[in-house]
């Protein structure tokens, strides 16, 4: 737990340079981190994006690629700055960013779903290694390529 904690936390004071999330992608989210690109997080979990007393977006919203609030509020996190993240005892994620607004990512996928599913990675693309979030909330190591 205390090595994925340091690992995340490398974004702290990154931009997210590029977000992809609707169309195709439904409600998984990808996130590319750091001038140049240096880490990506993937989320194929559920998810909550909120600035103060309000919720902007969730997974479950329209993923339509040009009118759908799901991209449209992923998107709009381009160019912002990530302050804070935070990782509680079952990888649930919660991410602050500049603008004030939070992400909060809910490790959903359990050990009684059938099949081999994830919840989320986070990449760094320098040490080629992905840290894997599974749904026996185990930490997968892999290689990014």
């Amino acid at each position: 737990m205390e090595e994925i904690k340091r690992v995340v936390e490398v974004v702290k004071q990154q931009c997210v340079v590029k977000t992809i999330a609707g169309g195709g992608n439904g409600s998984i989210i990808l996130f590319e981190i750091g001038e140049p690109v240096a880490y990506i997080l993937y989320i194929y979990c559920t998810w909550r994006l909120e600035k103060g007393n309000e919720v902007l977006s969730g997974w479950n919203e329209s993923p339509d690629p040009e009118t759908g609030s799901l991209t449209l509020t992923i998107t709009a996190l381009e160019g912002d700055i990530i302050e804070e993240v935070s990782l509680s005892n079952f990888y649930d994620l919660s991410i602050h960013f500049k603008s004030g607004k939070r992400l909060t990512v809910f490790c959903d996928i359990t050990p009684n779903l059938e099949g081999d599913y994830t919840n989320w990675s986070f990449c760094d693309i320098h040490t080629n290694k992905c840290y894997t979030i599974d749904k026996n909330f185990s930490v997968q190591l892999e290689t990014y390529n």
